[in-house]
C-alpha cells in the first residue's frame, strides 16, 4: 500500500489553492484597441470607462507600429451605452488633460476629456454618455 506523509500532502493542497487563485478568468478583463499610441493612451482608456472598472491604458507595439490598449474589468461594465465625442479645441501649456477634462465635464453631463496626439497636434477630445 502506498503512504503518503502529512507534509507532502499539505505541500500539494496549497500549491493546488495558489494555482486555483492566479487564475484569471478570460471574462474578468477585457482589452480594448484605441489606436495608434501616443502620450495620452491611459487618458484615453479612462476617458472611455468609469473607475469602478480600473481601467488602464497601455502602449503595445506591434512591429513599427505602438498601438493603444486599454484594459479594464468586464465584471464592473453596465450594459453598453453609446459614447460620443466632441472636440474642444487645441490643448497647450495653459491647457493640458487636467483643463481638457474640465471643459469636457462642464460642458457634458459625465464627460472626460483628454489630450490627444495622434494627430500631430494637441487636441482636447471629450468622450461622454449620450
Amino acid at each position: 500500500m502506498l503512504k503518503i506523509s502529512l507534509p507532502l500532502c499539505l505541500v500539494f493542497l496549497l500549491l493546488l489553492v495558489i494555482n486555483k487563485k492566479s487564475e484569471v478568468k478570460s471574462d474578468d478583463l477585457c482589452a480594448e484597441g484605441l489606436g495608434e499610441c501616443g502620450s495620452d493612451c491611459d487618458q484615453r482608456c479612462k476617458a472611455r470607462h468609469i473607475p469602478a472598472e480600473n481601467p488602464q491604458g497601455r502602449c503595445n507595439r506591434l512591429g513599427n507600429e505602438a498601438l493603444c490598449e486599454c484594459l479594464y474589468s468586464c465584471r464592473m461594465t453596465p450594459p453598453p451605452g453609446k459614447v460620443c465625442q466632441d472636440g474642444l479645441g487645441q490643448c497647450s501649456a495653459k491647457c493640458n488633460n487636467d483643463c481638457c477634462s474640465a471643459k469636457c465635464a462642464s460642458k457634458h453631463n459625465g464627460g472626460q476629456g483628454y489630450c490627444d496626439t495622434n494627430v500631430g497636434i494637441r487636441l482636447c477630445q471629450c468622450s461622454y454618455p449620450c
